[in-house]
């Protein structure tokens, strides 16, 4: 098993498995599984253009549990699909090989770490389209999405926080209060921080229009 998510009431488990390019539904009640789904692979794509047995590597469920975020790494795009159905609602191509996702939360975005080429995808759940890529650094991975008030930024910044340059083992803190509103509305109410694992260094601002 990759990632997995469990719906709210834990008696589903959605999980990406090893040399799949899908999701499966599985049944933490009765055991089993109930469904899965193959999703599509980019022409040319072979075992060596992902590592681990992993060529989809990043799952997340929506506020709602209504969508779940599926990072297809072997062919550069994030599937979200439809929990009731089981089908995809939408393929969008992102950057190179994203390989771990996180809804935010205010459930509305999904994000994903492009590990390939040091960004951060923010795709809308209600749009389904990418919203948003904000550079990392190098070969981001884990991510972990919080809220935190503007005004601990103001003062963590005079404090001397990163800065770009600062020392920050293998984690790294991605700023982007700046999303715009089409998609779902944009972050309110302080600053969406996502720390981000493997060496990034740097506190990035938003800027997409």
């Amino acid at each position: 098993i990759r990632p997995y998510a469990l719906n709210a009431d834990e008696t589903r488990m959605y999980a990406q498995l090893s040399e799949l390019h899908g999701v499966i539904e599985y049944d933490l009640v009765a055991g089993g599984e109930l469904r899965r789904l193959e999703l599509p692979i980019d022409d040319g794509v072979t075992e060596d253009d992902y590592s681990f047995e992993a060529p989809h590597h990043g799952l997340a469920l929506s506020g709602d549990g209504a969508t779940l975020c599926l990072a297809g790494r072997a062919s550069d795009y994030v599937a979200l699909v439809d929990v009731a159905s089981f089908e995809p609602t939408a393929v969008v191509d992102v950057g190179d090989m994203p390989s771990w996702s996180v809804t935010t939360p205010d459930g509305r975005h999904c994000v994903a770490a492009n590990t390939g080429d040091g960004t951060v995808s923010f795709l809308s759940y209600t749009t389904r389209q990418e919203v948003a890529r904000v550079p990392t650094g190098h070969g981001p991975k884990h991510l972990e999405a919080g809220r935190v008030p503007t005004d601990v930024l103001a003062a963590w910044a005079a404090d001397g926080a990163p800065d770009g340059e600062g020392d920050r083992g293998d984690e790294g803190l991605v700023r982007a209060d700046a999303l715009p509103a089409t998609g779902g509305g944009a972050v309110t109410g302080g600053a969406l921080l996502l720390a981000v694992s493997a060496g990034c260094r740097r506190v990035s601002r938003s800027a997409a229009a």
